[in-house]
């Protein structure tokens, strides 16, 4: 999780073009089958509808609340965002401010530029929540579980290319993330997502390969959009850079700075865009264009080096604040449980 949200990052920061390119074959692929991998057929043991709630509502806080959140709060200070210069548009009337933030809820509203990755979120919220109730369904109808997931995700991989797909709940990309949560099970299931020993060196070589051989040939394989792309190169290029990211992670195993990254991939993934901006206004303060170069999304100059100004400010920068917040909230509750207003659990 700490590389992949490492590229995403670096995807974003204004990096080379054949990068950004050989990076957007596989990093958003490989969080959804990491999510199939950790996905548990039944909560406690249980397969009733218990069980799909709890999951569910799980997914809720994990996935629904922070686009909810943070989204009501992209909208509402969209039109202040627009009079400090950060972004660019058309303010908000009060008629369309209330609209925007009524679609926020259902996840069915793009909340701006700054919120640009949210898609992820809405995206993986619904093709996990869809895939516990198919489970759900092959349970209790008694179903061959394999097979009928595969005619499910086969039907979805297909969808993607119709124009019906945009009749899909939150997005096209939810077709797509179902698809690759079912590999990452079934991966899971067959004891291969996480070679170990020689089949990770083979795994690693053989990703690298196939990467490289789809690169080399100008496949198109990014969840937006559906023109000019292969179902078998899209299945193959997340395979392969999810195993490619394994035997990365196990070279990099020891990596503190990665792991907590890999903790903490929420608020980088809400907050990178706007810690950019810091980067932008420091270019602006030693004379590399004008003010108006502050609503520049995502970044507003290009080079080696800005990029890695842009890539290291857009990792740190959510780190610390998201650190700050919790060190803030845990003093703030140990004083209220001091003062006796505050029940503590008991063990």
């Amino acid at each position: 999780k700490g590389i992949s949200i490492f590229l995403v990052v670096v995807g974003h920061a204004g990096c080379h073009a054949e990068l950004y390119r050989f990076i957007y074959l596989f990093h958003m692929a490989a969080f959804f089958i990491l999510a199939g991998c950790l996905y548990r057929s039944a909560e406690d043991g249980r397969d009733n509808i218990r069980a799909v709630v709890t999951y569910c509502w799980r997914r809720i806080k994990r996935l629904w609340w922070p686009y909810v959140f943070w989204g009501c709060a992209f909208v509402l200070s969209w039109n202040r965002l627009i009079g400090c210069g950060l972004v660019s548009g058309e303010p908000y009337s009060q008629h369309e401010l209330v609209y925007r933030l009524i679609r926020v809820f259902p996840l069915w509203q793009g909340c701006g530029n700054l919120a640009g990755a949210f898609w992820f979120l809405r995206s993986m919220f619904y093709a996990l929540c869809l895939y516990r109730l198919v489970e759900y369904a092959i349970e209790r109808l008694n179903l061959h579980r394999r097979m009928v997931q595969t005619a499910v995700a086969l039907l979805f991989a297909l969808f993607y290319w119709t124009p019906w797909h945009v009749y899909v709940i939150g997005d096209r990309a939810t077709l797509w993330g179902y698809v690759f949560i079912y590999i990452g099970h079934m991966l899971k299931e067959h004891g291969c997502d996480r070679p170990v020993g020689r089949r990770l060196i083979v795994s690693g070589l053989g990703s690298l390969c196939a990467l490289v051989l789809l690169f080399v040939t100008g496949r198109s394989v990014s969840f937006g959009g559906g023109e000019g792309k292969s179902i078998l190169c899209m299945i193959l290029a997340g395979i392969a850079g999810w195993y490619g990211l394994l035997s990365l992670s196990s070279c990099l195993w020891r990596s503190k700075v990665l792991s907590y990254m890999g903790q903490h991939t929420m608020p980088i993934l809400i907050l990178h865009f706007l810690a950019f901006k810091l980067v932008t206004a420091l270019g602006i303060i030693l004379g590399y264009g004008d003010n108006t170069n502050l609503s520049a999304h995502p970044v507003a100059y290009f080079g080696f080096g800005w990029c890695l100004a842009y890539i290291f400010v857009g990792v740190v920068i959510p780190l610390v604040l998201n650190a700050a917040w919790w060190y803030i909230y845990g003093l703030l509750k140990s004083i209220v449980v001091a003062h006796g207003l505050f029940r503590k659990e008991q063990k």
